[in-house]
């Protein structure tokens, strides 16, 4: 067997990106244009979110919820669990809260990626709430940003909340990390 031949789906998408690293990987329509995204600029976004998620002790087994709409930041969402060693728990925007909620609890989720402004207020409200002792794994939250006046509660005062990045710039994204 060919040593480079990849074994697994995170060595296959290991290798297509830096085989076709120049080339084009996906297409994004952002203001009325669409914008081309190499392999390069998928997997330099990608590592950065494995980063943040071995930084979070997201590694083999944890799980990573991700409630959002197919783009461009589901899929770098989406590829960076499986690279870190996590599994997916891959969630219907449309879920209402209390859904999402009780799935969150029983998939013992260590991190949400939100989009919804209703889920993100009912999950932070639920951490704020704390007296039911509902979500205990859950330690970060992740916003979708595609709808730019989603907040979290500033009640969540012992969770990282970070708003995710831009398409155009990446140092936008440190700018928008914050912690308590």
């Amino acid at each position: 067997m060919d040593s480079k031949q990849a074994h697994n789906l995170s060595q296959a998408l290991l290798k297509v990106m830096d085989t076709y690293s120049t080339q084009t990987c996906l297409q994004v329509k952002r203001g009325g244009r669409y914008q081309n995204i190499t392999y390069q600029r998928f997997q330099a976004q990608t590592f950065r979110l494995v980063r943040f998620f071995h930084n979070h002790s997201i590694s083999n087994g944890e799980r990573v919820a991700i409630a959002a709409d197919n783009s461009l930041e589901w899929l770098i969402a989406y590829a960076a669990c499986l690279l870190a060693g996590g599994v997916v728990v891959p969630l219907r925007t449309t879920l209402p809260p209390d859904k999402l909620r009780f799935i969150l609890d029983e998939t013992e989720a260590k991190v949400a990626i939100l989009q919804e402004s209703n889920h993100l207020q009912a999950i932070s409200s639920a951490l704020a709430d704390d007296s039911d002792g509902s979500l205990p794994h859950l330690s970060t939250l992740l916003i979708a940003d595609h709808q730019p006046n989603i907040s979290p509660s500033p009640s969540i005062s012992t969770r990282w909340v970070l708003r995710t990045w831009p398409v155009s710039s990446t140092a936008n994204q440190r700018k928008s990390e914050s912690t308590p």
